[in-house]
């Protein structure tokens, strides 16, 4: 949990950018991976840190600055750039 927070809203706290990024809230920017258990190696199942961390694991759904760019494990082939940046409104 700790180590999350260090890579998460930590990070962004010491670049004195936790206003903006950090955590899932309304107003803020987000970069969003999902990863499926299911997919991983045998050895990520009980070490899923090191998997993200180390490699081996791909991710089955990814958003970067609010742009699908992987829908249930194929990469987008036009991604959609004209929302790039916008904020999170939830």
């Amino acid at each position: 949990e700790l180590a999350l927070h260090y890579l998460t809203l930590g990070a962004a706290r010491s670049l004195m950018l936790d206003a903006k990024i950090g955590s899932l809230e309304p107003g803020k920017f987000a970069d969003i991976s999902v990863f499926s258990i299911a997919d991983m190696p045998e050895v990520a199942r009980t070490h899923p840190f090191e998997c993200l961390i180390y490699g081996g694991c791909r991710p089955v759904e990814l958003v970067v600055n609010g742009v699908w760019l992987q829908r249930g494990g194929y990469i987008e082939e036009n991604p959609d750039f004209s929302n790039s940046g916008r904020l999170i409104n939830a």
